[in-house]
């Protein structure tokens, strides 16, 4: 459902502070009303460089994270046609050294699930994994301690949620596919003429939009939208859409809403509250209304930022069980 694409650092970030022209100006909720002043094909527009700008400066930020220990408080309602399905509030602590290659993700959820009866069931657990670098992944849950062989660690990953930041403010939170991390996708439609447009603007925000080729060999098409905070140059909303080639008709996946907070010369989120919609398909695989939502709420508590991990902290041996990980997500 969610069409995802990606970045490579190239840097050309301030350019656009000398003000954005008057005929950036766009329309609407509508990719078709940007206007561009770019008289050869091929290039950019002077002011839709500056959309890219913007882009590329949201990825050299991101890549600035390089170690971290962070908790991330998260609540979830699930809602279908406007029934609630359930709530879910978990705690996680992530923890990483970077290129060490070791992590840590402690997951402790509450979820409580309304019946068809309408009454409600309280679930609880705590959970946790340690990824040891070129060792071995260690997996902590009641009564079970395991230990995997190190081939495990992307799948383990990917299973276990544990997000890749550098996809901050460009893909749904928690972005956490580690494989076919194709950057070269990305980097060639943000440059391609006719893919980012400044969309709409006002003294302190810039809406713009990319709309990459169609998404392998289906009609499918990567819609993609931001609003920068121009005092931050920041992402303070995103959203990825599914279009369709040849028509006018999109869909929302996601909606993200960000504040932010700058710690040792790195902007992090402080907050990031998501919708995140689902469809059924019709008899012809069209996209049916009304979707399913998910409302999400991610409150983020830096613990460290590219400091020094200590390394005990990240050894699998040195824990015997479940319980031993309380402490972290207390």
């Amino acid at each position: 459902m969610f069409f995802l694409v990606r970045i490579v650092a190239s840097f050309g970030l301030f350019a656009f502070l000398a003000g954005i022209p008057d005929a950036a100006r766009g329309q609407g909720d509508s990719n078709k009303g940007a206007v561009s002043d770019s008289t050869i094909v091929g290039e950019l527009s002077r002011h839709d460089q500056y959309a890219v700008d913007l882009l590329e400066g949201l990825l050299r930020n991101n890549l600035s994270l390089e170690r971290y220990d962070v908790s991330v408080i998260t609540s979830t309602i699930n809602e279908e046609t406007g029934n609630p399905l359930g709530v879910v509030e978990t705690k996680k602590r992530f923890i990483s050294d970077g290129d060490e290659g070791r992590k840590m993700i402690v997951n402790r959820s509450k979820a409580e699930v309304i019946r068809e009866d309408h009454g409600t069931d309280q679930r609880s657990f705590l959970q946790a994994t340690i990824f040891g670098g070129e060792k071995q992944v260690f997996e902590f849950r009641p009564h079970v301690r395991r230990v995997m062989p190190v081939a495990a660690n992307a799948s383990v990953a990917t299973t276990r949620g544990f997000p890749d930041f550098r996809f901050l403010g460009r893909s749904a939170f928690p972005r956490i596919d580690y494989e076919g991390l194709d950057d070269v996708a990305f980097v060639d439609n943000l440059h391609r003429y006719d893919a980012v447009k400044v969309l709409e603007r006002s003294d302190t925000t810039l809406r713009i939009g990319l709309q990459g080729p169609p998404y392998g060999a289906s009609s499918a098409l990567v819609i993609l939208e931001w609003v920068f905070d121009l005092r931050t140059l920041m992402p303070a909303e995103f959203r990825d859409y599914i279009g369709w080639q040849g028509k006018d008709e999109r869909k929302l996946v996601t909606r993200e809403r960000f504040s932010w907070k700058l710690v040792d010369n790195i902007y992090l989120p402080d907050q990031i509250v998501s919708d995140r919609l689902s469809y059924d398909r019709g008899a012809n695989r069209e996209l049916l209304d009304p979707p399913s939502v998910s409302y999400r709420t991610h409150h983020f508590v830096w613990h460290s930022v590219n400091k020094r991990i200590d390394p005990e902290l990240l050894d699998g041996e040195k824990y015997s069980s479940v319980a031993d990980f309380q402490v972290l997500v207390d």
